[in-house]
């Protein structure tokens, strides 16, 4: 039985599952933004970001990593 089986199944009141969602789903949406440069999937991730901050406001950190979810300088600067 994994951790987040366990979590969904006998504790879903701690928001360890839906942290886990939301954190795949930002970075899932960042990744598609960098690719296809398209606002949809920026305004997507922002959304999703701002979720995060409301359901575990340390998990906010998790916006630390975009720059190296991009695939070099040159690409996260077009990002910007």
């Amino acid at each position: 039985m994994t951790n987040l089986f366990y979590f969904t199944v006998n504790v879903p009141s701690f928001a360890h599952v839906y942290n886990f969602a939301l954190i795949a789903s930002f970075i899932y949406c960042i990744l598609l933004s960098i690719e296809t440069k398209k606002r949809k999937w920026l305004i997507l991730s922002a959304l999703l970001y701002a979720l995060i901050l409301a359901v575990r406001p340390p998990n906010g950190v998790i916006i630390l990593i975009v720059p190296f979810l991009a695939k070099d300088w040159q690409g996260f600067k077009l990002f910007l």
